[in-house]
Formats: structure tokens, sequence, C-alpha cells
């Protein structure tokens, strides 16, 4: 694991920004001016058994180009090493590193390497032909994505930086253009060129050296601390504020006054409308590394319970069909306990019987509910929830019974104490009434409807998780 120092933002030096701002403006202008240098006389060529059909595009460290695997008759993407880097050992140690962590890295949500070599003097990998676009592309023609849209997008990143991350890599160019969608609605990460391992050492993508772009960068990653994946954390926290809004959240006119605002500034909050993620966001962006998720997981769960396709509240009638079937279920149970006490009582000269549903059914949903889901909610392919992630656990568990139906509890006691009939009858039926009308009201004001019971608790339920 990397270097957890925490980032003070107020103690950054003019130099780290301005080291920071240097290999940034390479990072802006790289491209452009590689994409100049690309031409249709590479087409036709072939190296080792991939032909090159046409140029795709360029980025800093490389050109791709579709081909065609003649081996066994497939597209396939292929990326070269310009000439003008092919001297230098850097480029070319990290042209390599690219592709040997990529090869490492077997997840459907990370863009495949299938063979590197040289020819002519000049490096080249064969990779998985993405057919899609960047969702930088969507941008450029979209100007926005849909927060649903977004928050999926960046749910599958996560997954392929959780794999990336298991095999000891931090990726640290984290962007739009870094992510593909391919025709299946799939987001694969590409452009491993600056991937870090975690070794602890002090190289090229060690410490003290500042590589990536400008408008995801994280803090620590600006001033050439070390990194570990929380550094990816943020850039993607950026990245979606640039989806859903249309641009990266700190801009400038310079690459220095863009890492600047990304050490000093508060990051800006999302309009009302998408108020939903910016809980979520604020946590990724953190700009001390300890304050954000603290592992791929539990930032996963987080954007799941923000996707209505992943996971969504459930609905007034299916809880209520739910309970129903638990009700079943507990009273049945306490049905052989009835009739054991029954059989024992004369005989042990007692009067009288408990109603052992009033110790069973609590005992039964709080047990089960602090496991996380009742038999009547598996068969519903519902579950409890709590507001972190996670089980709700029996302090949760407890609260959420006793509030939800102590009243009902105090009504049934008054009700045998006192044998409540007539006005008293009435009266209790009222404050029963009122009793859940309030519940109702406070259901109402929840944006997730959720009852009284989960809103003290801080619990949910939920549709289980697809896929």
């Amino acid at each position: 694991m990397g270097d957890t120092r925490d980032v003070d933002p107020k103690a950054a030096t003019l130099a780290a920004v301005s080291r920071a701002a240097g290999d940034a403006a390479h990072t802006l202008t790289g491209p452009a001016a590689v994409r100049a240098t690309a031409s249709e006389t590479m087409v036709g060529r072939q190296f080792a058994h991939f032909r090159v059909d046409k140029p795709l595009g360029a980025g800093g460290m490389g050109e791709v180009y579709l081909a065609t695997d003649l081996a066994l008759d497939r597209p396939v993407a292929l990326k070269l090493l310009p000439r003008a880097f092919a001297a230098d050992p850097a480029s070319r140690e990290r042209f390599i590193r690219e592709a040997r962590a990529q090869a490492r890295l077997n997840h459907p949500n990370i863009c495949h390497i299938y063979f590197i070599g040289e020819q002519d003097e000049q490096l080249f990998f064969a990779m998985e032909f993405v057919e899609g676009e960047s969702l930088q592309q969507i941008l450029d023609r979209q100007k926005r994505i849909p927060l649903v849209d977004a928050v999926e997008y960046a749910r599958m990143a996560a997954l392929g930086l959780r794999e990336a991350q298991r095999h000891g890599f931090t990726h640290r160019d984290i962007k739009p253009s870094n992510l593909l969608l391919d025709r299946h609605g799939v987001v694969k990460l590409v452009d491993f060129g600056i991937v870090k391992a975690q070794t602890g050492d002090s190289s090229e993508t060690g410490q003290d050296v500042v590589l990536g772009t400008p408008f995801y960068m994280s803090p620590e990653q600006a001033r050439g601390d070390r990194v570990d994946f929380r550094s990816d954390v943020y850039s993607l926290g950026v990245t979606i504020h640039h989806l859903v809004t249309g641009q990266p959240p700190f801009t400038g006119p310079t690459p220095l006054a863009v890492v600047s605002r990304h050490l000093t500034e508060p990051r800006p909050r999302l309009e009302a409308k998408q108020a939903v993620l910016d809980g979520v966001l604020e946590k990724m962006m953190a700009k001390r590394p300890a304050d954000r998720y603290g592992g791929y997981d539990e930032l996963v769960h987080a954007l799941e319970r923000l996707s209505p396709r992943r996971t969504r509240p459930a609905g007034f009638w299916v809880r209520a069909f739910s309970c129903g079937l638990d009700l079943l279920i507990a009273a049945v149970v306490s049905l052989p306990l009835e009739a054991v006490w029954n059989a024992l009582r004369p005989r042990l000269g007692l009067g009288g019987s408990p109603s052992w549903m009033a110790f069973i059914i609590p005992a039964y949903f709080i047990l089960f509910h602090a496991r996380g889901r009742t038999p009547g909610q598996m068969a519903l392919e519902l579950q409890l929830e709590a507001e972190s992630g996670g089980k709700p656990g029996l302090r949760r568990a407890a609260v959420r019974w006793l509030v939800s139906f102590t009243p009902l509890y105090l009504l049934w006691g008054a009700n045998e104490a006192f044998d409540l009939h007539g006005a008293s009858l009435v009266v209790a039926a009222v404050l029963l009434a009122l009793w859940v009308g309030a519940t109702l009201l406070v259901r109402r004001g929840d944006p997730e409807r959720r009852s009284l019971g989960d809103r003290v608790a801080g619990t949910r339920i939920v549709y289980r998780p697809v896929g």
C-alpha cells in the first residue's frame, strides 16, 4: 500500500503545484501533437500477425489503429509507440508497463491485452477492440450524461478498479476518455500507461513524480506524494461530476490554476435535482485520502444504492405483503408452544396462558432483520440494510421493532389490563389511527418512503441488487 500521508491543501507549496502543472501541460498538449503524426500510410502494414486497417485515434503515449488478427480472423485495437518516443527508455518502459499491467487483469470492465511485440524498432501491442465510444466522446456529443447512466458507468469503472487494486495497481489517470462504453453498455477501463504498482519504490511512477491529467488529479497526486487506490477514487468522483454536470468541478486558464484549485478549494456542490449523488461525491472527493471510501466494496455499494437498475426502495404493498408472510410464519411457529403449554398448565396447577405470539414475533423479526432478511423478504427478493450499507445488526433491528410496534403493544396491554370496551375502545382506535397517520406522514416526507422505524433506526428495505 502507498504512503497514506494526509494532504493539507494550505501547506501545498508553489513548487509542488508548478511541478504538477508542468507534467500536466504535456498531458494536455501531447495527444494533439501525436495525433498530427498519425497518417494513412500505416494502413495495410503488418505487425506480427496483425494487419492495420484504419486509424482510430491517438493518446499521449501511443497511436491506436483498428487491425485484423490474421491468425484468429477477428478485429483488434493495435497500439503503437510513436517513433518519436522509441529512443526514449522511459517512454519504452511506460509503454511496456501499460501492456503488462493490463495483461495481468482479466475482468469484464478492463480492456484485455492479447499480444505485445516489437518490429522495425517500433513497439506495439494488440488489445481488445471495443466497438463503441469513450465517455468523453459521448460528453462531446450530448454535453451531459443522465445521472442514472453516469452512476451505472461509474459503478462498472469501480469494479474494474477494484480488480486492478487486487493485483496491486493504481491506475492514476481515470477520466472520461479512458472509460470506453461498448455496444452492450459495458464500461471498460483503458490506458494503463502511468499505472503504479504498489511496490514502494521511487521510480518514475513512484514518489515525487507527478503524472496524470490536471482536471481529474487527486490532491496527493498533484503534490507528488505516493498514491494508492484512494487517488483513483478521487479521480472517479471528479469524472462522475463531469458526466452529470457537463464540466469538471475545477477548471482554470492554465494547468497550474486547475491543479491549485484541486489542492485548496472546496468541491462545487451539485444542483438540487442531483442532490442524491452529492453525498457520495463529497466522500469520494475528500481532500484527505483517509476521509474517502476505505475500499471499493464500500464505494460500489454506495453507487448501487443510487442506481434504480441495481437497487430500489421497496414499495408499501410489497413490504406489507412480506410482513404478512412473516407474521403467518411466526404464528405457525408459536402454535406448538401454545399446545405444549396448554397440556402442561393443568398438571402444574397454573391458570391463564401467555400469548406466545407476543414473544415469538418480536424475536422472529429482530433476529432475522439483524441478519438482513426475513423468510418473507426472501420470498419477495427484499432485504433490510443499514443506511451506510451492510447488515443492520441487533441494535438497529431492535430499535426498528420498538419504534414500529411499541404503540400496538401498549394498546394491546391496555386492553388486557383494563378490558377496554365501548368509549374506551373508541379512544384507543382514534389513538391508533393517529399513530398510523403520523407514520404515513413521515413516510411521505422521506424520498425513499421509509417508515418511522426505518428512519429512527437508520435502515431501509430495498429490492436485492441484481447482477
